[in-house]
């Protein structure tokens, strides 16, 4: 009866086959799975490893179960988690390093504890170093590399020159109407 309701008046069911339901949005699993692994004695490794293992399936959920971690330290602790605990990332890193670095600057970007004066200086060099990985081996896609970009420059890139004048180092100017190339500073 109650299936019932929730599939055909309230639209949260797919009846897939016979027993077998699903979610008509991608989010609700995401959530449902993200809350079901935070509760978990295993948390945050349960989900880092299905992280690390298959990044565009559980990115969303690494991102839902992270912000609702209540207490900073946990939420460290899980930044912590994702990415490799080296200070200089390895030379060859694998796909699973690159993206369990970028994951962890994500969930850094889109937390609270970017705007906290709780700081673990450790962790934050940690997601800055992969930042910076990610960026200066090419790794991920644009679109990624580009978020990636964004968490270092709020860091701080550490890189000679980082943090601007990236289109000055280039021999870019910014032009006005004419064209002419100004060096506005």
């Amino acid at each position: 009866m109650i299936a019932n309701y929730v599939r055909d008046r309230a639209g949260l069911l797919e009846d897939r086959d016979g027993d077998i339901y699903g979610f008509p949005h991608r989010t609700f699993q995401e959530y449902l799975a993200a809350m079901h692994l935070a509760s978990q004695l295993s948390f945050p490794q349960n989900l880092v490893e299905l992280a690390r293992r298959d990044p565009a399936r559980w990115r969303e959920a690494v991102l839902l179960a992270g912000n609702n971690v209540s207490q900073p330290r946990f939420l460290w602790s899980t930044i912590e988690a994702l990415y490799v605990r080296q200070q200089t990332p390895p030379a060859q890193p694998s796909e699973a390093d690159f993206w369990g670095g970028f994951l962890a600057g994500q969930l850094w970007w889109d937390s609270e504890l970017r705007h906290s004066p709780e700081v673990d200086e450790t962790v934050l060099a940690g997601v800055r170093h992969w930042q910076v990985a990610i960026l200066t081996h090419g790794a991920l896609p644009p679109r990624d590399r580009a978020a990636a970009g964004r968490v270092l420059a709020e860091l701080g890139d550490p890189r000679e020159g980082g943090g601007g004048g990236w289109l000055a180092r280039c021999g870019v100017g910014r032009g006005g109407e004419s064209g002419q190339i100004h060096d506005w500073g």
